[in-house]
């Protein structure tokens, strides 16, 4: 019985992993969540011993990019050391899974991590920040304006300070003024100056067109 209960056990595990695309964007916290729980008081996931539903989780989560960059729980964790340590495991290396974060595709920039943009041309990266002139900035506004600088400057593209001005009832000139020192003050040197309010216009006859379209209503 303990023998029959193990296979279903081990069947089980295997429709999970298959049933599910690794490259989906789909969260996998469900899975997790059941893997978790399961280990609780489970060694490996169909009992104390390595199994198929092992080695095909193994194998799944090597191809997931979302298992490489998250939170894992101590739990997860074990049991991944304890399937990378086992003989089986070392014998055919079949996956480069690991406990630590994902860093492939990241440079090291003056002591941050950053992430290169995939299939950026040298030259051709236009970013923009937008912030709204109802109020300070903070350091949320202070990382994205940064942030997006880094990859203006990192591949000699443009930077546009476009000013939201779409709800005119909490904009004041007060904060726009205020805004334009606070940027200089974080040394941001943007390449182009502009509001939304400039493409109003330009807004209105794309909606309209649209309309006469028959694509929007």
């Amino acid at each position: 019985k303990n023998l029959k209960d193990d296979r279903n056990k081990i069947n089980n595990w295997i429709d999970i992993f298959y049933k599910n695309d690794p490259s989906s964007p789909t969260p996998i916290n469900e899975i997790l969540s059941e893997i978790e729980s399961n280990l609780i008081n489970n060694s490996f996931l169909a009992g104390d011993q390595l199994s198929t539903a092992d080695v095909c989780a193994l194998s799944y989560f090597d191809k997931c990019r979302q298992f490489k960059n998250c939170k894992k729980s101590q739990h997860l964790t074990n049991w991944i050391e304890r399937c990378l340590q086992h003989q089986l495991i070392k014998n055919n290396k079949f996956c480069n899974i690991t406990t630590q974060p994902d860093h492939s595709g990241c440079t090291l920039e003056k002591g941050g991590l950053f992430l290169e943009l995939q299939d950026a041309i040298m030259g051709s990266v236009v970013v923009r920040f937008p912030p709204e002139a109802s109020g300070y900035l903070h350091i949320g506004h202070a990382k994205a304006a940064l942030l997006n600088q880094f990859y203006r400057d990192k591949y000699n593209g443009k930077l546009i300070l476009r000013f939201d001005d779409t709800n005119p009832t909490k904009e004041k000139e007060y904060f726009e003024t205020i805004i334009l020192e606070d940027i200089q003050l974080l040394g941001l040197t943007p390449d182009q100056y502009s509001k939304t309010s400039d493409y109003f216009d330009t807004l209105l006859n794309y909606a309209e067109q649209l309309i006469l379209n028959g694509d929007a209503y």
